[in-house]
This record gives structure tokens, C-alpha cells and sequence, in this order.
């Protein structure tokens, strides 16, 4: 399955962006409580991805098939796995959707066009994909928990 350059470059960069509206959304809809956990959980998320990112040798697909990816790539000193952006979006959805259940369902489809983008743009293999969902769970998980 290939889509055209500036439909993979969307997924990867600009829909990430959007997404990430939804703390603007969560502040002036003064949902204080939620925009915090969501805001910590994502860093969180993030923070934890490019640890294990930086120590856990695991190349990227453009890397292992010798060519140059169809997206940029900010980072590509950065091993593939976990992916970081996976793990972003998906904990800011798995945050949103227990209190706003249509809007979680919303970014939970955008962090999968997002991770398609990433798969396609050949900067993920899926298995990066599914280490950064599991960990955006776990943490949007522990810290609903935690903060409660």
C-alpha cells in the first residue's frame, strides 16, 4: 500500500499538530484537571519512548532497507522502538477518552492514521507502532490512577 508523499507527510506531521488542539480544547472548556493529566501523561508517554529509543538498538526501516525515508525524521539518531509519536498521541487519547468517550474515539483514529503515516513514511516498523500504544496505555493508565 503506497499513498502519495503529501498525504504520508500530513499523517506524520500536521495531523499530530491537530490533534494536540484538543488541550486548547480541554483549557477553554476548563477541564483544568483533565488538560493537566493529559499534558503529563504525553510527556510522560514521550519521555519514556525516547529513553528505551536511546538505549535499545532497534534501526529504522529506512535504515535496514538502505534508502531514505518518505517523511523527515527530526530524530534519526533515534532507534525505531518504541514509537515516541505513537505513544504521544495515544496517551493523550487513552487520557481524553474515559471522561469524553466520543472525542477519545476521535483521536484514538487519528493516532492510527498518524502511526499508518509512520508505517508508510518507512520511519516505523507496526511492532514500534504497538510498543508505544501499550506504553501510552500503561502510563495514561498509572496516572489516571494516580491522580485521581
Amino acid at each position: 500500500m503506497t499513498l502519495p508523499g503529501p498525504l504520508i507527510t500530513f499523517l506524520v506531521s500536521y495531523l499530530t499538530w491537530l490533534l494536540f488542539l484538543t488541550f486548547v480544547y480541554l483549557w477553554v472548556k476548563r477541564k483544568r484537571r483533565l488538560f493537566w493529566r493529559s499534558v503529563l501523561a504525553v510527556s510522560v508517554a514521550w519521555g519514556i519512548a525516547t529513553v528505551i529509543q536511546l538505549t535499545l538498538y532497534s534501526p529504522r526501516p529506512y535504515v535496514v532497507l538502505k534508502t531514505r525515508p518518505l517523511v523527515a525524521t527530526g530524530f534519526p539518531m533515534y532507534n525505531s522502538f518504541p514509537s515516541g509519536h505513537a505513544a504521544a498521541t495515544a496517551a493523550l487519547a487513552f487520557t481524553v477518552l474515559p471522561e469524553f468517550p466520543a472525542l477519545g474515539i476521535v483521536l484514538l483514529g487519528g493516532s492510527f492514521l498518524v502511526d499508518l503515516g509512520r508505517v508508510l513514511g518507512l520511519v516505523h516498523y507496526w511492532r514500534d507502532i504497538f510498543g508505544g500504544t501499550a506504553l501510552a496505555f500503561v502510563t495514561s493508565w498509572v496516572i489516571r490512577n494516580l491522580l485521581a
